[in-house]
């Protein structure tokens, strides 16, 4: 029977076999290649995740319903999840996930109950979109998105992206990291919940690059003494309402 099937409709066999073969190509590189697949994805503008990925937000939801009311939930990339958010407050939550992007936290930000019960949700991504679009303005689309979805009731923090070292990476530039952050604070100012929280000037040296002692060589990511600037930085913050 499916033989003759075949026989009778060769376009149709052949479509449904390409599907097929391209459905499993992609179920493959999400298992075995997370980071090209995730790419790729991005690129197509489909919510569709590597394992990796997805097994590290069902891991959050396990966290978020075993955590009581937190009073800071954080969202974001690999500086927000390697971030100890309690030495800000006791009671935060951490919902950070390595190589986020704006487009992922978008796809995931509705399944945290906590959010609607927290006093504050701190946002700091936008870094890995830069790596695969320099449409910033389609960055702070998906950004006004995310605070759109953050039920009401939290204030929101929304901090700068963080300078890289150009020294020591070739994967973005302090000049679209500059542009970005002008659409992110552009999107922020039409939220009247949110604050723009810019803490540049904490983490450059005289050439404008991320300080060579706050990264751990790659110039990205912050070392033991980068998130203590970056505490010290929160706790002295003078924007209107950000902080306790």
């Amino acid at each position: 029977m499916a033989i003759a099937w075949f026989r009778t409709r060769p376009l149709t066999a052949c479509a449904a076999l390409a599907l097929i073969a391209l459905v499993a190509e992609q179920q493959m590189a999400a298992m075995i290649w997370p980071w090209p697949h995730d790419w790729v994805m991005y690129q197509l503008r489909l919510p569709i995740f590597s394992y990796e990925y997805r097994d590290r937000a069902d891991e959050l939801l396990r966290v978020e319903s075993h955590t009581g009311d937190a009073t800071d939930a954080w969202l974001g990339d690999s500086l927000v999840e390697a971030l100890d958010c309690t030495r800000l407050t006791p009671s935060c939550l951490n919902l950070g996930i390595s190589g986020d992007t704006v487009f992922g936290v978008l796809h995931r930000v509705d399944s945290y109950r906590s959010l609607a019960r927290a006093t504050r949700v701190f946002l700091l991504m936008g870094h890995n979109d830069l790596g695969r679009t320099t449409d910033v303005s389609y960055i702070a689309g998906l950004y006004a998105k995310v605070l759109g979805a953050i039920p009401a009731g939290p204030q929101l923090v929304c901090h700068a992206v963080l300078p890289v070292d150009e020294r020591a990476t070739d994967q973005r530039t302090n000049r679209d990291i500059a542009a970005l952050n002008v659409a992110i604070r552009a999107t922020c100012e039409r939220e009247p919940r949110a604050r723009y929280l810019d803490l540049t000037e904490m983490f450059v040296d005289a050439t404008g690059n991320l300080r060579a002692d706050l990264h751990i060589g790659d110039g990205v990511h912050l070392n033991a003494a980068g998130n203590r600037v970056w505490i010290s930085a929160l706790r002295e913050s003078r924007v209107a309402g950000a902080m306790p």
